[in-house]
């Protein structure tokens, strides 16, 4: 039954495909039918329309042979116009035979060349206008085709006419010189030159007869050196007047006599020496005051002889701008420079109120004025005359307040190590005042050094290096003036004890560096001024400072109590206690039933983690609390009160003193634990330092 059922399935299939498969070839011959159809359409189309073209191109053969045989009858005719050379006669002969033209061969090679070409061009226009015909009804036929091949070269053409000819060219360089030409004739006889130079002296002649003896002549004058007939005499003259120095001499032969200036020269353009040996100065000026000398001088000898001209003019001021600054209460000159002969004489005046009295003094033009206040300012006038003139010249007083501290920094100062310090410097005057620091002499400043705009010295972070003298200089236009500090060597300020001695004596917070310049940090500390007889106490708190309670704990040493101190590490305390001569830790503990040192129950850990056995108000190893050390326990046999263990409320305390145990680190108890009896409290107090080692 099932395989009935599968082969029926399977035919069913079959068929079904067979179906489709026909359907299939239906649909593609529909398309293949469709596509020839078509394609015949296109192909009809095209034969229409090349038979169209054919007929109308064979139209266009007719025409145009049409037109070609109507102008070539026009061409013909043309030949046969009135205007012809040759005639003929009603027999057909021509009427004037000698005139016959006759044919040439070039001339029928013309007629054909003509009308070749007409025909050419009338087809190349008859086939322009067929194109626009062709293109117009269909535009697909006019589609320009593919590229064709180069066509053969054409033949050459006939040869142009000659261009006319060009322009002329530059000229070219000149060509070489040519040889010398033959020698001229003589040229015509010149004038006369100039008489030559004489010849060479001849030979002397034989020597002549004596002359006739002739009379005796009179005596000649004795010769002498030169001498002064008449000393030069001083002169004075007044400015640009003329001066006249005579020198009188006398010698055979006859001396010459110069004129000359000692240290300097005589004025030039101004000067004239005479025969007579007198020296002429005209239009006389200051500078040709002085000594002049006269030099008589022959083969035989000279003499000299000196004269002072002493040159009178009126007092001269040089031209200068004179402004005078100075401070109140001091000392001020005003100097007045002048010349002039007669020497002239001073007189000083003041141009609004009077001069200063009992504080001035005149010498030589010079005004002093001592002791100058505000007032003394204004305009001097020095006035000078003699009796060729006079001159007068001012100078202009401004008197500003004196240059002074206004603020000093201290003579001398001790820093802390590590803090700033600031030096203030501060300086008032008329004049705007200028501020500047050195140290030991040297501008250069050390680091972390600053000076702020109001000429404070700031020096950041003190160390050893910065110890030493510093100046504070303030300067103006006038004057400067220095004030010193000296910085002595830093201080390491490691506990309350110093800064109580340096610094303060106020009880507060304070920063203190336990080892100066180590590797351990500063850190807060509280200092309590009062304590101790006010020497300075450094306190250090802890968070087991309050009364605490013990139970439940019986193994020894069973309850831990950590120690954590305020804002140090126990290097930095175990270095507090180095730096300090007395340290100390007050421990209390309260017990009921509960044993304390006796069979180790209980103890304190040291700084470096050692357990210590020995309680406050005991000495170090002594397994005792401080009532073992006076024999003063409830039972004097044994070293703490806590270990009589019984039920009665007992205590032990006192302070730990020993410096390299301090401070405790940690707190350990026992023996609380076996009922409820057993129990205690403990209470540890802060750490305490002071003194110095």
């Amino acid at each position: 039954m099932k395989e009935t059922e599968k082969a029926d399935k399977q035919r069913n299939k079959r068929r079904t495909l067979d179906r489709l498969y026909s359907g299939s070839d239906l649909l593609l011959s529909l398309l293949c039918f469709i596509a020839l159809i078509h394609h015949e359409l296109r192909i009809q189309e095209n034969h229409s329309l090349i038979l169209d073209s054919s007929e109308f191109f064979k139209k266009m053969e007719s025409e145009i042979l049409r037109k070609v045989q109507q102008n070539d009858m026009g061409w013909r005719n043309k030949d046969k116009e009135p205007g012809s050379t040759s005639r003929t006669t009603q027999d057909g002969k021509e009427a004037n035979p000698k005139r016959q033209k006759r044919s040439s061969p070039g001339n029928s090679q013309q007629n054909s060349t003509i009308t070749y070409s007409d025909v050419q061009m009338l087809v190349k226009r008859e086939l322009r206008l067929l194109q626009k015909q062709v293109c117009a009804k269909d535009h697909t036929l006019c589609r320009p085709g593919p590229k064709g091949s180069q066509g053969r070269r054409g033949r050459q053409g006939t040869r142009g006419k000659r261009g006319s000819p060009g322009k002329p060219g530059k000229p070219g360089p000149h060509g070489l010189t040519g040889k010398h030409g033959p020698v001229g004739a003589q040229g015509a006889k010149g004038m006369k030159g100039d008489v030559g130079k004489p010849g060479d002296l001849g030979p002397k002649g034989p020597s002549g007869p004596p002359g006739v003896k002739g009379t005796k002549g009179e005596r000649g004058q004795s010769l002498s050196a030169p001498s002064l007939l008449k000393r030069p005499v001083g002169k004075t003259v007044n400015e640009t007047q003329t001066a006249t120095l005579k020198c009188t001499v006398n010698g055979n032969p006859e001396p010459s006599v110069t004129w000359y200036k000692i240290n300097s020269s005589l004025p030039v353009g101004r000067h004239v020496v005479e025969s007579s040996g007198a020296l002429i100065v005209k239009d006389v000026k200051a500078e040709d005051d002085g000594v002049y000398t006269c030099k008589a001088q022959s083969l035989l000898g000279q003499v000299n002889a000196s004269v002072k001209l002493t040159v009178q003019f009126a007092p001269k001021i040089p031209v200068t701008s004179k402004n005078v600054i100075a401070e109140e209460e001091t000392n001020v000159t005003i100097q007045c420079t002048t010349s002039g002969r007669p020497r002239p004489i001073f007189k000083w005046s003041k141009s609004v109120g009077s001069l200063p009295k009992y504080r001035i003094t005149f010498k030589n033009g010079t005004l002093k004025i001592f002791n100058l206040t505000r007032q003394d300012g204004g305009t001097y006038i020095c006035k000078v005359a003699n009796i060729l003139g006079s001159a007068a010249d001012t100078a202009q007083l401004t008197v500003f307040s004196p240059l002074r501290f206004k603020v000093r920094p201290p003579p001398e100062l001790t820093p802390i190590i590590r803090s700033s310090v600031r030096l203030p410097c501060m300086a008032e005057s008329g004049m705007r005042p200028f501020i500047t620091w050195t140290k030991d002499g040297e501008s250069f400043l050390p680091a972390g050094s600053n000076v702020l705009q109001n000429g404070t010295l700031v020096i950041n972070s003190i160390k050893k290096s910065h110890e030493g003298s510093y100046t504070c200089r303030a300067a103006n236009a006038l004057t400067a003036i220095e004030t010193k500090v000296k910085i002595n060597n830093p201080l390491n300020i490691t506990s309350c004890s110093a800064i109580r001695k340096y610094v303060s004596n106020t009880s507060r917070d304070y920063v203190i560096d336990t080892d100066g310049e180590g590797p351990l940090a500063p850190f807060t500390a509280y200092c309590d001024m009062s304590d101790k007889n006010g020497v300075g106490v450094t306190v250090i708190s802890h968070d087991s400072e309050s009364r605490t309670h013990v139970n439940g704990h019986e193994p020894h040493g069973s309850y831990s109590r950590d120690i954590h101190y305020t804002g140090a590490s126990f290097s930095q305390l175990a270095s507090l206690t180095r730096v300090s001569s007395h340290c100390e830790q007050f421990i209390k503990y309260e017990c009921h039933g509960a044993l304390l040192l006796k069979e180790r129950h209980s103890w304190w850990v040291s700084r470096d983690s050692r357990n210590m056995t020995y309680w406050g108000g005991a000495s170090p190893d002594s397994d005792k609390c401080a009532c073992g050390m006076t024999k003063s326990c409830a039972d004097p046999s044994i070293g703490c009160n806590c270990d009589m263990n019984d039920d009665v409320w007992r205590e032990d305390s006192g302070l730990l003193t020993e410096k390299k145990d301090l401070p405790v680190k940690q707190l350990r108890f026992g023996d609380t634990g076996s009922d409820s009896l057993e129990e205690g409290y403990h209470t540890l107090g802060k750490l305490k330092c002071y003194g110095t080692p």
